[in-house]
């Protein structure tokens, strides 16, 4: 397994690079459509959380199996969170501080079905992505300090 972290290119786009093993760094994952993360929310993110590098993928098993560094906060995309329960055991054992939340960039009234479809028992919080970049900021601080983010209308 290897450890990724992102890595800028210089058209703009983001992909892995390896990463020399950082004793104080952690791993935020986001598991979803590539274009839902913006290379400014990450660096954002960065900027706000130091001890966290922002990590995408497509796939949450191919995630967990690529990723050698500990895992912080996996933001799972609405779409793929029916797969939680198929991985929340080994995400447990190899990534025990790991909080879970999933996340959304439609309106979270549209979805409220697929909510009920997910076994959302591991899960910390629903954060909706279409917000303003300060209020994701305080959902995910939230979060990384052991609290919850429900909005009610997600249940």
């Amino acid at each position: 397994m290897r450890q990724l972290a992102p890595h800028v290119k210089g058209d703009g786009a983001v992909s892995a690079a390896s990463l020399q093993a950082t004793p104080n760094l952690r791993t935020l994952l986001y598991v979803g459509p590539p274009e839902v993360i913006s290379a400014a929310m990450e660096a954002a993110i960065q900027r706000e959380f130091p001890f966290l590098t922002v990590v995408q993928s497509n796939s949450l098993d191919a995630a967990l199996e690529e990723l050698d560094a500990p895992l912080r906060l996996i933001l799972i995309d609405l779409l793929l969170a029916n797969q939680l329960s198929d991985y929340v055991a080994d995400i447990q054992t190899q990534h025990p501080s790991a909080s879970i939340a999933i996340v959304s960039d439609s309106d979270l009234r549209e979805n409220v079905e697929r909510f009920h479809t997910i076994d959302t028992s591991h899960v910390q919080g629903v954060l909706p992505l279409n917000v303003s970049l300060d209020v994701l900021l305080s959902m995910l601080r939230i979060i990384l300090r052991g609290g919850t983010y429900f909005p009610s209308i997600a249940y």
